[in-house]
């Protein structure tokens, strides 16, 4: 018996390799996506407080990351919620590059 079931593993397992792969190629491609019209994310905490996880990438290829935080008592607090747009608290939402 052990034969069959073998038998009914196989393709199974192939059909799971096959999902997984196709799955990961799509992830890939969203992320990509995502990627050319954000430079990161903000979140916002549950007192109002907004956190910028932002990345910048340069032509030589170097890279880099930072967080930033805007309590709601900061200066630029409202040009922050503006250019990021509609959030909720405990909601994260990607950023958009600023203008030059």
């Amino acid at each position: 018996m052990k034969p069959f079931f073998l038998l009914l593993l196989v393709p199974t397992l192939a059909s799971l390799i096959a999902a997984d792969t196709i799955l990961s190629a799509c992830a890939q491609a969203i992320e990509a996506d995502m990627e050319k019209d954000s430079i990161g994310v903000a979140t916002m905490k549950d007192d109002g407080t907004i956190v910028l996880r932002l990345r910048a990438k340069a032509a030589n290829g170097a890279t880099g990351e930072g967080t930033l935080v805007y309590p709601p008592t900061h200066p630029e607090y409202q040009n922050i919620l503006s250019h990021i747009g509609p959030i909720q608290k405990g909601q994260t939402v990607t950023v958009k590059p600023w203008p030059d």
